[in-house]
């Protein structure tokens, strides 16, 4: 089975769009695809490709909290005292310190500080996985944190194990994974260990200067990496941006144009080259993706 991971240097510079489109045009050429968004932060690929049938949900637990036994307690407020993030106030009622969970961040200072060990470390829940059937009839895999939860390196490469493993399962030929944007520890988990790696940047001075480190990362772990200009209207900066590419020995791939049918593709919650094939857009998607499959080695 190939992975191919579309990620950014920031968000809004069309990841989402292009892997949707990715995934559909893979389906539409009879491989067997599989979709997964580990973007839990934002997670929007569910937009684009419509789950028509849930077919399983998976809960995550990988976040801790602190819980005080008030039993234990001695009121020395201790807890108070050590929290960075101002996790722990006095419950009025009782007269003892509480815990406010969306706060916690779970680093288990106020435990270690704790002289009556009062407080201990509970594992939580971080959000919850769906697999579903989208419209166009391949299988997807999202992802949604819980309110107050965030995202991390370990998280994203938990997501990317179980959607693997899924889609193994279920005898897929290309997973196309929409990975996290930014140049964090969330890219590196997107990743590493894929058979192939997207990198999709807007003609802005901070969108290319992310993309080129998330081009950086996926080189520096031996990954294949294409870049692909989005909302492309011929600036001068992009030409800076083909020099640069070529100094860091990183291949364009594509130069999608700004065109309206996206946006309106992304109002019928469609991939632009589902609902208008036609478009400027679209057949400079199917370029890029032409490229991809060539660098993937798929036939």
């Amino acid at each position: 089975m190939k992975e191919i991971v579309v990620v950014s240097g920031k968000g809004g510079s069309g990841k989402t769009t292009f892997a949707a489109s990715l995934a559909y045009l893979l389906h539409q050429e009879g491989f067997k695809v599989m979709a997964a968004d580990v973007d839990v932060d934002t997670p929007t690929l569910h937009f684009m490709l419509p789950i028509k049938k849930r077919l399983k949900r998976y809960e995550i637990y990988m976040s801790r909290k602190a819980i005080i036994d008030n039993a234990k307690c001695n009121n020395c407020l201790k807890c108070l005292e050590v929290c960075p993030y101002d996790a722990i106030t006095m419950n009025g009622s009782l007269g003892k310190p509480y815990v406010n969970t969306l706060y916690c961040e779970g680093c288990g200072a106020c435990a270690l500080a704790c002289p009556a060990s009062a407080i201990s470390m509970s594992e939580w829940k971080t959000g919850f996985m769906t697999l579903g059937e989208t419209e166009f009839g391949f299988p997807i895999f999202t992802a949604q944190l819980e309110v107050g939860e965030h995202n991390t390196g370990p998280l994203v490469h938990e997501l990317r194990d179980r959607a693997a493993e899924i889609a193994r399962e279920m005898g897929v030929d290309v997973l196309v994974t929409d990975g996290s944007p930014g140049i964090g520890c969330t890219v590196i988990a997107s990743v590493v260990g894929a058979s192939y790696t997207a990198v999709v940047s807007e003609p802005t001075p901070q969108s290319f200067r992310g993309a080129f480190r998330a081009t950086k990362i996926a080189q520096q772990f031996r990954v294949h990496a294409g870049f692909i200009i989005n909302k492309s209207m011929n600036y001068p900066i992009e030409e800076e941006a083909e020099k640069m590419l070529s100094m860091m020995n990183a291949r364009l791939i594509g130069k999608i144009p700004y065109d309206y049918a996206v946006v309106e593709a992304l109002t019928m919650l469609k991939p632009v080259v589902a609902y208008k094939p036609d478009s400027e857009a679209s057949r400079a998607i199917r370029l890029a993706y032409e490229n991809i499959k060539v660098g993937v080695g798929l036939k």
